[in-house]
């Protein structure tokens, strides 16, 4: 990978992943940070933003659109997708559970509704209850596997990568830092090594806390 350049805004999201694995993997790239203010004004330029959505991955001049698409390909680059059909299932899996909690966080962070706006405690607890459940899910799955060092066993993966940015990031819209410790302590002791050790550089050059 001679050149590659990473389009998105400021916070973690869905670039998190991303920027999380190129580092990892010891990968320069530039990181292009959209204001998201000025997001409305370019977001339709065809020549950018394909889908007139964010993140584009740019690879050598190619541009790449679509997330899940964009964390396969680089896991399969960088040998990160696992080693059979049934991991690579498990990965998908885990990745594409992050979409069913959108509708939860637009309601939290960008809300429409009468009730979205005059509830917000309401969504808060929703969305605690929903990350709770599914942090018990995640759980089962990793003792199910045999609870080693990393998601899948003894060799990290792009599992590791969504455990470690983006469901901590999901975690951290709670507000409470026990939420996983109770709901998934395996997790917890997983990611905690992973932000000491495979993540560091991420956490101290591109992580995002929430306000």
């Amino acid at each position: 990978m001679e050149k590659v350049k990473l389009t998105y805004f400021g916070g973690n999201g869905r670039a998190g992943i991303i920027r999380a694995m190129l580092d990892y993997s010891k990968i320069p790239f530039e990181n292009e940070v959209i204001d998201f203010k000025e997001w409305p004004k370019i977001k339709n330029d065809d020549s950018r933003f394909e889908f007139h959505q964010l993140p584009i991955l740019e690879i050598n001049g190619k541009k790449m659109s679509q997330s899940m698409a964009q964390y396969i390909y680089l896991a399969k680059k960088l040998d990160l997708y696992g080693k059979n059909i049934d991991e690579q299932y498990m990965i998908d899996s885990l990745i594409a559970s992050y979409e069913d909690f959108l509708k939860l966080i637009h309601s939290i962070f960008r809300p429409e509704s009468d009730d979205e706006k005059n509830n917000p405690d309401k969504y808060k607890q929703l969305f605690k209850e929903k990350i709770s459940f599914y942090l018990r899910v995640y759980e089962k799955r990793y003792n199910d596997l045999g609870a080693k060092k990393y998601f899948l066993g003894d060799k990290i993966s792009l599992a590791d990568f969504f455990i470690g940015t983006t469901l901590l990031d999901l975690c951290d819209i709670v507000k409470d830092e026990d939420v996983m410790s109770k709901n998934a302590p395996g997790l917890a002791k997983l990611c905690k090594s992973l932000k000491e050790n495979e993540l560091k550089g991420y956490y101290e050059k591109y992580y995002h806390p929430r306000q």
